[in-house]
C-alpha cells in the first residue's frame, strides 16, 4: 500500500476525476455522523429510535436494501425536522468535517488534480444537507457534488429521499451521465475506499482503493488496482 505522495496518477494530466466522500477522503461515514449530531440537538428524538436495531438486523440479513435503511433513519431521526435546524446543522456538521474528519494524505491528492486543471467531481450516498457543504469547504462546484437528495414538504424535511439514493450501481450510472454532460464517454482517475464502489474504479482508466475495506482490498487485487494510505502524508 503506497502513501500519498506515490500514487501513480498518470503522467499526463486527466480531464475528469471523481473521489469518493465517506471514508475515502473522511476517516469517517458522514451520514452516521450527521443523524448522531442530530439526536445531540435533539436527544427526545432517540425514542423514535428504538425500532431501528431491528431494521439493522434485517438489512444485514439481506431482507432489506441500503436504500431502504437509509430512509428508515432518516425518517426517524430527521422526519419533521425544520429546514432552518437541519440546514444550519449540516453546514455545523461540514465544518467539523473538514477540521476533524479528514485522511491527511486527501487533501494534497486533491490539490494536486486542482493544480493540474482537472475537472473533479465527489460522488457519494451521503445527502445534499452537508455533502454539498463539505464539498464547497473543499473547493468543488456545486455542479459537480454527486449525491443523493432529501426530500422536503414545504420547510419540513420529510425524511425519505427526493432521488436515487447514490450507492453502487447508481453511484456508477450517476457518474457516466456526469462524464457524458462533460462531452466524455469515460472518467480518468476514480478513488474510493468501498468494495460498492469496484465497478467504478474499474470503469476507470485509473481507479484507486484508498484504505479499502477487505472485500474490495480483495476485488482491487485480484483486477490489479493501485492501493494506497491516505491515513499518512509521505
Amino acid at each position: 500500500m503506497t502513501s500519498a505522495h506515490l500514487s501513480s496518477v498518470p503522467a499526463t494530466a486527466p480531464d475528469l476525476v471523481v473521489f469518493d466522500l465517506d471514508q475515502t477522503i473522511t476517516t469517517n461515514d458522514t451520514y452516521v455522523y450527521f443523524l448522531l449530531s442530530v439526536l445531540r440537538k435533539r436527544p427526545w428524538r432517540l425514542v423514535y429510535c428504538i425500532p431501528l436495531p431491528f431494521a439493522v438486523a434485517m438489512h444485514k440479513m439481506g431482507l432489506r436494501n441500503n436504500t431502504w435503511l437509509k430512509r428508515v433513519f432518516l425518517r426517524a431521526i430527521c422526519g419533521g425536522c425544520e429546514r432552518e435546524f437541519v440546514e444550519q446543522l449540516g453546514d455545523d456538521v461540514a465544518g467539523r468535517v473538514i477540521s476533524k474528519k479528514l485522511r491527511p494524505g486527501a487533501i494534497p491528492v486533491l490539490e494536486r488534480h486542482k493544480n493540474r486543471g482537472d475537472r473533479i467531481a465527489i460522488a457519494t450516498a451521503s445527502i445534499d444537507i452537508y455533502a454539498l457543504a463539505i464539498a464547497e469547504r473543499l473547493g468543488i462546484d456545486k455542479v459537480d457534488v454527486l449525491c443523493t437528495q432529501a426530500q422536503w414538504n414545504g420547510s419540513k424535511l420529510t425524511g425519505d429521499l427526493a432521488s436515487q439514493n447514490l450507492y453502487g450501481s447508481n453511484k456508477t450510472r450517476a457518474v457516466q451521465n456526469w462524464a457524458e454532460s462533460a462531452g466524455r464517454s469515460d472518467i480518468d482517475v476514480a478513488y474510493s475506499d468501498h468494495h460498492s464502489d469496484f465497478s467504478l474504479l474499474e470503469s476507470a482508466r485509473h481507479g484507486v482503493a484508498v484504505n479499502p475495506n477487505d472485500r474490495l482490498m480483495k476485488l482491487a487485487s485480484e483486477a490489479d488496482l493501485e492501493v494506497v494510505d491516505w491515513n499518512v502524508i509521505g
